[in-house]
């Protein structure tokens, strides 16, 4: 699965054949919230989902893809059209110390070391480098 190949069907797909290594901050789509979430157990769903498939990390925020880590030397990142505080304050948690997704005058950023970078979709992290690209 590439970034820019992405489809929200894809969450289905890889949460059953991927490895489900996180779940968190349960909620009920459509009752609690409306997010756009399917249901996925008999009682709801999960706002952050981390799924291994293909020795890539996917990292999903209410079933979104927001970031791949690729075999433990990049990240891509993606806001997934939802730039909230939400979507920074998880791609941050997910990140390493040295990159830091923020905004500023309306405009997302990311920062890798001191350099920064206006955020687009499918922005890339070089761990080994520590760049962006």
């Amino acid at each position: 699965l590439e970034m820019s190949d992405y489809n929200p069907k894809d969450f289905e797909t890889l949460y059953d054949k991927g490895a489900v290594v996180r779940e968190e901050s349960y909620h009920q789509p459509g009752r609690d919230y409306e997010c756009g979430c399917i249901n996925i157990t008999d009682k709801g769903a999960y706002r952050i989902t981390v799924i291994d498939y293909n020795s890539n990390r996917h990292f999903y925020l209410h079933q979104n893809l927001i970031a791949i880590r690729y075999n433990n030397t990049e990240f891509k990142l993606r806001h997934a059209d939802h730039k909230t505080k939400l979507t920074k304050r998880t791609l941050n948690k997910i990140l390493p110390s040295t990159v830091d997704v923020f905004q500023l005058d309306k405009q997302w950023y990311v920062e890798v070391n001191g350099e920064r970078k206006e955020f687009e979709n499918g922005v890339r992290i070089d761990l080994k480098t520590e760049t962006t690209s």
